[in-house]
């Protein structure tokens, strides 16, 4: 204000606080596993790498799923070559998933969060929250993504949602009854038909 000709002037602070943060972007890479409460639900395939290309592992399990055993590398390493990387380092940030779906032009991915339920309860101890990452153009090969953290350290990790229904369906109802949810914004409709028409 002093710069301005205000006429006023600054004569003391009473108070200055500055709060500093390290920046740490959400990236993925090596295995972590599904909390008990998620895993139960039979939803989603976390395949078991131990490499710094989780995202990689997850989107070929989506492609190419596998009935015996999906949580293996090895089911999925003779499509391994099939996904363009060019320009992509590792472990994979949120922000170069768009990149990534501009390499690969067949596939569209969405990335949900986890975080711990407010309300305590027995049986559900974790929410499923996003999108994380919105796609900008739903394609051919839609790819719904649960994005993990590890407790104790900056480590993340992308496992491929197979049924959406079974897994967000406990934070709605009770009964276990099947709802069909908007991958965009976790919407749900008890019926298919209104489902199709939003």
């Amino acid at each position: 204000m002093t710069e301005q000709d205000s006429g006023w002037s600054l004569l003391t602070l009473l108070f200055l606080e500055i709060n500093m943060l390290k920046y740490n972007p959400m990236r993925a890479s090596s295995f972590i596993p599904l909390p008990p409460d998620i895993y139960c639900r039979k939803a989603i395939v976390n395949v078991k790498n131990f490499d710094l290309m989780c995202l990689k592992w997850a989107c070929l399990g989506a492609l190419h799923p596998s009935l015996n055993n999906p949580d293996r590398i090895a089911n999925y390493e003779p499509y391994s070559n099939e996904l363009n990387f060019n320009d992509i380092s590792f472990p994979m940030e949120l922000k170069n998933i768009a990149k990534f779906e501009k390499n690969n032009e067949h596939i569209s991915i969405n990335v949900f969060g986890l975080e711990k339920s407010p309300v305590s309860s027995s049986k559900i101890k974790h929410n499923i929250i996003g999108p994380l990452y919105h796609t900008k153009m739903r394609k051919v090969n839609h790819i719904n993504l649960l994005y993990l953290e590890a407790e104790n350290s900056n480590n993340g990790h992308f496992c491929w949602i197979k049924n959406m229904s079974r897994l967000v369906g406990c934070q709605i109802n009770k009964h276990g009854h099947a709802v069909f949810i908007c991958d965009g914004c976790l919407v749900f409709f008890q019926e298919k038909v209104i489902y199709k028409n939003i």
